[in-house]
């Protein structure tokens, strides 16, 4: 028999679509998911987005962040225009910022 779940402890348990699409572009790159995991906390649901763009990534790695600040905030970073540097990422990343885009908005 499973024990009854509380609505406080559902709500809990829900991950917002901003932090699921943060979580889905950061996660298509074994590189990028482990640079960025210790400024992601998904008990808080917070992410310190300042942090991430100090980080030495590439620059399709760099893109990518952009675009999920970009979702998460629903503006650009005033540091990085994701729309031209789309170009940079690679296949998989710019796969995973539509499948954030669609979760976020779709």
């Amino acid at each position: 028999m499973t024990a009854a779940i509380s609505p406080q402890e559902q709500k809990e348990k829900t991950l917002s679509p901003e932090i699921l699409a943060a979580l889905i572009i950061v996660s298509a790159d074994f590189y990028l998911q482990q640079s960025t995991k210790q400024y992601i906390d998904l008990k808080d649901q917070t992410v310190q987005w300042e942090q991430l763009f100090r980080l030495p990534l590439t620059d399709g790695h760099r893109a990518a962040i952009g675009w999920a600040y970009s979702i998460w905030n629903q503006a650009p970073h005033p540091t990085c225009n994701p729309f031209e540097t789309a170009s940079s990422m690679d296949s998989e990343l710019k796969k995973a910022v539509l499948r954030a885009l669609a979760l976020r908005w779709g």
